[in-house]
């Protein structure tokens, strides 16, 4: 899986819709615990989570771009393209 313009297209809208039902959560949380949340971290939350209930198209890119780099590639590629915190 090619990190590119179609990766984000199939991937944004499943972490888009899982931030806007968890951010504030999150966000609470971090601010509890003293703890930063940048955009990488809130990504990193939402894949988590999505994983559960992302459809079969969307994990099956995830865990192809994953399985050619790194989860931490990943992210950082996200991360610069899709904005969340």
């Amino acid at each position: 899986m090619e990190l590119d313009d179609a990766f984000i297209d199939l991937v944004e809208g499943p972490i888009v819709s899982t931030w806007a039902r968890i951010g504030d959560e999150v966000e609470k949380v971090c601010r509890l615990a003293g703890a930063p949340l940048d955009n990488a971290c809130a990504i990193g939350f939402c894949l988590d989570v999505n994983a559960a209930e992302a459809t079969e198209g969307t994990m099956s890119a995830l865990n192809a771009a994953i399985a050619q780099r790194s989860y931490d590639e990943v992210l950082s590629y996200l991360a610069r393209h899709i904005r969340l915190a």
